[in-house]
């Protein structure tokens, strides 16, 4: 999603003000690179902000690739992990390696537990 202006105000400068108590500008600081990394929820789910650092080229070609597609960055960063997550569900090697990691981090959290 671009940055379309809300209450005359763009994604960015809501972004900035709401990081700093006195909503002073702050020279020097790329906030066009913040735009599409702080979200705010309002549908009772509990949410968690991640930081995704790429390469600008790769930034580059998302943000058209989610333009192109009519979705935001954000989406199309959630379609990707929900797609990878359900592929590894059905990979029986990857889920042989988690049961062998989740045992001995059972096993380490008995031992400390004891």
């Amino acid at each position: 999603m671009a940055n379309v202006p809300v209450g005359g105000q763009s994604t960015v400068a809501r972004t900035q003000a709401s990081w700093f108590s006195d909503n002073a500008p702050r020279p020097g600081i790329d906030w066009g690179r913040f735009t599409d990394v702080t979200a705010c929820y309002h549908d009772g789910m509990a949410k968690k902000t991640t930081t995704v650092r790429m390469p600008e080229q790769l930034a580059q070609t998302v943000e058209v690739v989610a333009r192109a597609r009519g979705i935001s960055v954000n989406t199309l960063v959630l379609d990707a992990l929900t797609a990878e997550v359900e592929r590894v569900r059905h990979d029986e090697e990857f889920m042989s390696r988690l049961r062998e990691i989740t045992e001995r981090d059972k096993e380490i959290l008995d031992r400390l537990a004891e």
